[in-house]
């Protein structure tokens, strides 16, 4: 779930994509493991100031809705939430929220990509580094540094210690 997670929030994409597009980017990593979640990847949020809402959402399956397979627009905050549930045992999901963002305009066209909302450290106990690429890991490192960077100001000198600890480096 953490590599999905990951993946999807460093999407760079062609505007136009809906979330069916990106969906793959947050499964696969259970897919390859021949696991699955049984919810959408992700979901509006906040527009209406409601917490599940539309336009945008993040899943594979295609909608037969005229409006329910919507492009992901710069503005847009949409959550990030791949999970493993396994019936009668227990269950796990990791949750961020992702504000669509432009990224880059050339001669293909305009890319949009996600900028992190939700800036909480993943437990590194929790994580198996031998389960991740190289990429993996330097999404993640690239994404504690962010939280780190971001947090340890607004943190006295013992918390930011605590924080430095939750968002080192893995190998």
């Amino acid at each position: 779930m953490l590599c999905g997670n990951l993946r999807l929030a460093a999407a760079k994409f062609k505007k136009g994509c809906s979330g069916v597009a990106l969906d793959i980017l947050a499964r696969q990593p259970l897919w390859d493991m021949g696991c699955d979640f049984n919810h959408g990847t992700g979901h509006g949020v906040g527009c209406l100031l409601n917490v599940h809402e539309g336009p945008n959402a993040i899943r594979y399956r295609i909608v037969a809705q005229p409006d329910g397979n919507v492009e992901l627009q710069p503005g847009m905050i949409t959550s990030d939430e791949p999970g493993v549930y396994l019936e009668g045992k227990f269950g796990i999901r990791l949750e961020n929220l992702l504000l669509c963002v432009e990224k880059e305009q050339n001669e293909f066209g305009q890319f949009l990509g996600f900028e992190a909302l939700t800036l909480a450290p993943f437990e590194r106990d929790a994580i198996d580094p031998s389960q991740m690429t190289q990429q993996d890991k330097q999404l993640l490192n690239e994404y504690h540094e962010k939280v780190y960077d971001t947090i340890s100001p607004y943190l006295d000198r013992n918390e930011a210690e605590w924080l430095m600890d939750a968002c080192a480096p893995i190998d």
